[in-house]
């Protein structure tokens, strides 16, 4: 009898241990490929110069695991958090909204803390809703990548003269209401001076100097203006105020946008300025006593912009 039960107990605690669901374990892997996703997503783009950003999308995603935990159960918290893995490279690349992290992480760590008192559970589970539905429609910023190739001309006493150079890769910011429409643009683009080209090694010598590469060896030209200053009717640009740094020396200047298309992800268009070499603090030499370089340059920049 004893031999029977005890056997009869072991089958019976046997049958018990069934496999788990293989989904069941996957799904918890979910916090440790969490930091790995977010490291490519974010720190390749060049519009993140900062840790705050994943580090708060991270945060936000364990506050949004605790919440839905107390209110769903443990499993159903993995899989949605599981679910933010497949969802968070399509927001990243524009096919989904696209969440303002830092605004998200507080309030809901904030519930997070708040949402285990009994007395004002109902309370910040309405607050939670009401967060995530206000941080889905927040104004959003929108990256592009951007390339620029620059010719510039100018004149003297003797004939015309030209060149060109190609602008580093940079990084446009525009700030979208919940509409979607633009409110205000920004960024950056650098010129490296001594790899300006006129075709002939002495003038681009004596350029070189006029221009001290070698104290100053870029120039720049940055933009932070509210859309409107650029796109009077709200859609085609056609002015782009922006401040032109040359010899360390920064001036304000407008330029001209002309040939503006935009396809899909991408858009290019030219811009047009004048510099003068007097108000740059650019001083070219006269050449045998009569040869005199104009003081005003025409910029020409043929620019792509490609969404992020």
């Amino acid at each position: 009898m004893f031999f029977s039960l005890c056997s009869s107990r072991l089958f019976t605690a046997a049958g018990n241990r069934r496999p788990k669901w293989p989904c069941r374990d996957i799904i918890r892997l979910w916090c440790w490929m969490l930091p790995f996703e977010l490291l490519l997503l974010f720190m390749p783009s060049h519009g993140f110069h900062d840790l705050l950003t994943p580090l708060a999308a991270w945060g936000s995603i364990w506050m949004l695991f605790i919440l839905l935990r107390r209110l769903w159960g443990y499993h159903r918290a993995h899989g949605m958090a599981s679910l933010m893995l497949i969802v968070m490279p399509f927001s990243a690349f524009g096919y989904l909204p696209w969440l303002q992290w830092r605004l998200c992480f507080l309030p809901l760590a904030l519930t997070s803390m708040f949402l285990y008192h009994r007395n004002i559970k109902m309370i910040f589970r309405l607050l939670l809703l009401a967060t995530i539905s206000t941080s889905v429609y927040a104004d959003t910023t929108q990256t592009w990548s951007g390339k620029a190739d620059i010719t510039f001309d100018g004149t003297s006493t003797l004939h015309d003269w030209g060149g060109k150079v190609s602008a580093k890769p940079f990084i446009t910011q525009a700030v979208l209401d919940d509409a979607g429409k633009p409110t205000r643009l920004s960024g950056e683009v650098t010129v490296e001076a001594a790899k300006m080209d006129t075709a002939e090694a002495k003038r681009d010598e004596n350029m070189r100097k006029a221009m001290k590469v070698t104290d100053h060896p870029l120039i720049s030209a940055k933009i932070d203006v509210p859309a409107d200053k650029i796109a009077a009717d709200g859609k085609t640009p056609t002015k782009l105020p922006m401040t032109l740094t040359l010899l360390g020396k920064p001036q304000q200047i407008t330029g001209t946008i002309s040939n503006w298309k935009l396809n899909g992800g991408k858009a290019t268009f030219d811009l047009e300025f004048p510099v003068s070499m007097k108000a740059s603090g650019i001083s070219v030499p006269t050449v045998l006593l009569f040869i005199k370089v104009g003081d005003s340059i025409k910029v020409r920049a043929s620019v792509t912009l490609t969404k992020n």
